[in-house]
């Protein structure tokens, strides 16, 4: 399983932004969250939404964060680590 992060966002000029925008606060609420961990069985950080154990079992595999604004030479050497530990080609 590889994890994701998916994002949303009201495109500029939207014919109903604040429709898009209601949108977007249910999609990171606790309902929102649970349902699309219900429906299309992905996983949610937040600790008020039941994820799937058989998918992300919390308890073995707690949450990372990590930089998304790496500079290159830090993500090429992070990316080297992690291969190796995988022992990825």
């Amino acid at each position: 399983m590889r994890p994701s992060l998916t994002l949303i966002d009201v495109v500029k000029n939207s014919p109903h932004a604040a429709a898009a925008r209601l949108f977007d606060d249910w999609m990171v609420s606790q309902n929102g969250q649970q349902a699309v961990a219900d429906i299309t069985n992905h996983t949610s950080t937040r600790t008020d939404v039941k994820n799937d154990s058989s998918v992300w079992d919390e308890t073995k595999w707690p949450v990372a964060w990590g930089n998304p604004n790496l500079p290159s030479a830090q993500y090429n050497q992070e990316l080297a680590e992690m291969k190796s530990a995988l022992q990825a080609p």
